[in-house]
């Protein structure tokens, strides 16, 4: 349950975690409720809910969907919508897409953001 995953000191109300936590494989965030009981007889009580949310760091490398890629383009490879409509013409055009690539990350936010380079 969540509240084995974190405890309370019944003296000062500090609250602290009994493990770390990672958001990937873990959870997200940790709802708990706590009481305060004071000495008196008829002893008094009051309830307040929480949430502890576990931030993303970057801890995840991307990863492609494939590991290999290959494009095989023929030398008069040319777009149907490319601007230039000259048929005497040949050859791979500007800007041509020939291929594209995807990876996805398990981080969240901008840690999962994933930019590509050509090296």
């Amino acid at each position: 349950t969540d509240q084995a995953l974190i405890v309370i000191d019944p003296n000062t109300g500090v609250i602290t975690t009994t493990q770390t936590f990672d958001r990937e494989t873990d959870v997200n965030s940790l709802y708990f409720k706590v009481t305060a009981v004071d000495n008196r007889v008829p002893g008094h009580v009051a309830e307040a809910s929480g949430r502890l949310r576990i931030l993303d760091v970057n801890d995840n490398y991307p990863i492609f969907s494939q590991s290999f890629y290959e494009v095989t383009i023929n030398e008069t490879f040319s777009s149907v919508t490319s601007n230039n409509q000259d048929p005497n013409i040949r050859g791979i055009q500007l800007d041509q897409i020939v291929a594209s690539v995807f990876s996805s990350d398990l981080d969240a936010g901008q840690n999962a953001e994933v930019r590509y380079e050509i090296v």
